[in-house]
């Protein structure tokens, strides 16, 4: 079973704070996938 949509957001933010050490509101992150040619946007706007 995958994970909800809910659940890959917040993924993906603890992924930039755990990177940047915060994430900023409204700004933008993007992800690239490196074995294939997509990319996803992640907006934080709280």
């Amino acid at each position: 079973m995958g994970m909800t949509s809910d659940a890959r957001t917040k993924r993906s933010l603890a992924r930039i704070i755990a990177v940047f050490g915060a994430a900023k509101p409204h700004f933008a992150y993007f992800f690239a996938n490196p074995c294939c040619n997509r990319m996803k946007v992640l907006v934080h706007g709280y």
